[in-house]
Formats: C-alpha cells, structure tokens, sequence
C-alpha cells in the first residue's frame, strides 16, 4: 500500500512501526513538501482505502 502511494503522488512513505507504533500504520514525512504534494497524498490515500473497500464488500465482509 505505502509503496502505491508513493508512486503515484512522489511522497515518501515508511511503516508507522519504525516509530515504536503496534498497530498497522503508515507514516509520511511533511516536511519540505509543497501544498499540492499534501492534496495529492491524502488523494491517493482515500482512493486506496475507497477500493480496499469496496474490495471488502464485494467479499461479503471476509
């Protein structure tokens, strides 16, 4: 997932678990980044859990 998102938007992600997180989770640096590349990442972010979404319903919630 983290490595999708960086590839359409640019952005860097890492695994939140490098942070000392326990749950799955994901981090992205905001730093030195232009306003547009921020709309761009939280674009790309919902339009991936809007598939892994409907992924899930079209499993019958499994």
């Amino acid at each position: 997932m983290l490595f999708r998102v960086a590839d359409e938007t640019g952005g860097i992600l890492l695994p939140g678990s490098g942070f000392g997180v326990l749950h799955p989770s994901g981090r992205a640096s905001l730093a030195n980044l232009q306003e547009y590349q921020y709309a761009a990442i939280g674009k790309s972010l919902r339009k991936l859990a809007e598939e892994y979404y409907e992924d899930f319903k079209k499993s019958g919630g499994k």
